[in-house]
């Protein structure tokens, strides 16, 4: 009885790591400097060109990535916001990062 048990445990164990889906190797960095966010995407450290990149700061709008995977925005507001960066990748998974950007005249 204790081996059917341990088997019906195991292969439980193993049916739901079936399901759980695997991480995305694409990535997507955001760094700040003054107004300015500087995102770059990459899937295997590889850069993703073409890649839309949603924006939300009270507005939303979509820019994409150059040949190097990079695409840039800035605060031109005269007060900080908060922007939020949503990127899918091939598989649906979303990857989301917030940046607090000074006013462009600040």
């Amino acid at each position: 009885m204790k081996s059917i048990n341990k088997l019906i445990t195991i292969t439980g164990i193993f049916s739901a790591l079936a399901v759980v889906p695997a991480a995305s190797a694409m990535q997507m960095d955001v760094q700040t400097l003054g107004s300015k966010a500087m995102i770059t995407v990459t899937d295997n450290g590889q850069a993703v060109a073409n890649q839309e990149i949603m924006v939300k700061n009270g507005n939303e709008y979509t820019v994409k990535t150059d040949e190097f995977g990079r695409a840039s925005v800035w605060n031109q507001e005269n007060h900080a916001r908060t922007y939020t960066f949503m990127a899918n990748d091939a598989s649906g998974n979303t990857m989301k990062t917030k940046r607090r950007l000074p006013g462009d005249r600040q």
